[in-house]
């Protein structure tokens, strides 16, 4: 069983973040990304590890996965309370059973207030696009497809390319907002709002904007042989802000995380598992590394393998409160190899969190993470 002295881990982070030089434009944990994590060689194998068959654990059995548009029976709250209190909301879902579809369980706080959850949203404009796109053209995969504009002519982005640069960073907070701003702009904005609360079945504010601007004001999305397969509207409609619940990222997240073990009525609506992986794996570059953290701390390093970790962060300061908020939100995936036979983990989270340093919050919030994998290598969830 793993064991957590989170006061402790708190204080070890903590000075890790001012040995470091932490600040709020460049956080320990936050901002560590991909090419320092042990597991950068994963990040590939993110789709192919997904969709393998299930197998353990082997536990109550836990619900069928929500029907698309119907929120689950119950979110228990009693195996999150030792959350701390800078964590304002969180939502996991995890697998404990595997007999044909997965049986799940759903644990949370406050998993269904509405609040900004960031750049963590980023990753819905993704799957609304997969959603759009696939029902319209079940075969054609988003990884070969293009984005430039609706009229004349101009530069073009590779999708699986642009995902990436939304996800890492690696081209920095401008181009990342400027193109998710572009995949939302394949819908008005009201159509964004329904397509969420149609697939989670919450009601939900989706209408928000990332930063100042869009890589490409109108875009259209064509194949690499100049197939015209989507262009936005002309009009995108009133804007508004951007507030879901965690319940609404983890639903969506695992929609698409475990789309090849659901049927078609409780996945993404049209989407085709070719063309949610890209998303997937591109959420493999995230640069906020709290689940190395986990591992690391916990000592399990050397016991687990197959790792899949694809996440997306969010973080800003309130503009009502002045409060740093952080959000993380994702699909995590191991098979601990301490059990005979191994047995493989599976749970999709989000959780947000606010403090007046953002510097403490980055560490906190590597303290929850831990907590939360311990709680799911234990069997606890």
């Amino acid at each position: 069983m793993c064991t957590l002295d989170r006061a402790a881990l708190y204080r070890e982070l903590m000075a890790q973040e001012e040995a470091e030089g932490s600040t709020s434009r460049h956080l320990s944990f936050l901002d560590r990304g991909l090419d320092s994590s042990p597991f950068e060689s994963d990040a590939p194998a993110i789709a192919t590890r997904l969709a393998r068959p299930l197998t353990g654990p082997d536990g109550d059995g836990g619900e069928a996965m929500p029907t698309r548009g119907v929120m689950p029976k119950s979110i228990g709250s009693a195996a999150l309370s030792g959350l701390d209190p800078t964590i304002k909301s969180a939502c996991v879902v995890v697998v404990r059973s595997s007999r044909g579809e997965p049986g799940v369980a759903w644990h949370g706080r406050n998993a269904t207030a509405n609040a900004q959850f960031w750049s963590a949203t980023k990753i819905i404009q993704a799957f609304n696009l997969v959603s759009l796109v696939n029902e319209q053209h079940p075969d054609l995969e988003i990884d070969q497809m293009l984005l430039g504009p609706a009229a004349g002519a101009g530069p073009t982005v590779q999708v699986p390319q642009l995902l990436k640069e939304i996800v890492s960073y690696e081209k920095g907070v401008p181009r990342s907002n400027a193109g998710a701003e572009t995949l939302g702009r394949f819908l008005k904005r009201q159509e964004r709002e329904a397509m969420v609360e149609q697939h989670t079945g919450h009601d939900v504010t989706f209408r928000g904007a990332y930063g100042d601007g869009s890589l490409i004001a109108r875009p259209k999305l064509v194949t690499r042989d100049g197939q015209v397969v989507a262009v936005g509207p002309a009009a995108l409609g009133e804007p508004g802000a951007n507030l879901v619940s965690a319940y609404d990222m983890v639903r969506m997240v695992a929609m698409a995380a475990w789309h090849p073990h659901l049927t078609t009525s409780r996945s993404i609506a049209g989407a085709r598992w070719h063309s949610l992986a890209v998303v997937l794996k591109a959420m493999g570059h995230d640069s906020a590394r709290f689940v190395d953290v986990a591992f690391e701390k916990l000592g399990l390093m050397g016991s687990v393998s197959d790792v899949v970790i694809a996440t997306k962060l969010g973080f800003g300061i309130s503009s009502a409160s002045k409060l740093a908020q952080m959000t993380y939100v994702g699909a995590l995936q191991f098979t601990d190899r301490r059990h005979s036979p191994p047995v493989t983990r599976r749970a999709c989270f989000a959780l947000r969190g606010e403090h007046a340093s953002a510097v403490a919050l980055d560490a906190r919030m590597a303290v929850e993470v831990t907590d939360l994998v311990r709680l799911l290598a234990n069997g606890s969830l």
